[in-house]
């Protein structure tokens, strides 16, 4: 549960594997409570999405390294 005009997606891209990465974004600034996301094919014909990283409160320019290292 949020509140959608304090927390929100901010910023995504996908991967070279077809993952989409999302970052949300905390408005208020005043806690880290935004996080990085990524959603992948499950393998089963659907799709998971799975919490990467937190403590953030805001995600912006995600990227790759060109050899997908980081």
């Amino acid at each position: 549960d949020h509140d959608p005009q304090q927390l929100r997606l901010n910023d995504g891209r996908c991967d070279r594997a077809g993952r989409l990465w999302a970052g949300s974004l905390f408005s208020p600034k005043t806690a880290p409570d935004a996080a990085l996301w990524c959603l992948r094919a499950d393998g089963a014909g659907g799709y998971a999405v799975q919490h990467m990283a937190g403590d953030c409160t805001t995600a912006n320019g995600l990227a790759f390294s060109p050899d997908d290292d980081w």
